[in-house]
């Protein structure tokens, strides 16, 4: 048996040190209400080759999912230095 489960966004971002595609997840919403999300980040061409996949789970920004995604990958791109 098959079933589909939820829908899984996808899109893709170009940042500071390269390009990514971003999947986007929403997850439960938090005990006040505000969205949660599960990204994935997948490196595409940034000069090296990327040989891992950092997943994230956050609290939203309400910027819309092209905004989340965005909003991900400057805090990963400020944070892995």
């Amino acid at each position: 048996m098959t079933r589909r489960k939820n829908n899984v966004s996808s899109y893709k971002i170009t940042g500071v040190n390269g390009e990514y595609i971003v999947t986007l997840e929403g997850l439960k919403n938090d005990y006040n209400g505000n969205p949660r999300y599960k990204a994935t980040l997948i490196c595409l061409g940034s000069g090296t080759d990327c040989f891992y996949s950092p997943v994230y789970t956050f609290t939203g920004h309400f910027c819309g999912e092209l905004g989340e995604c965005e909003n991900i990958v400057k805090y990963h791109e400020n944070n892995n230095k």
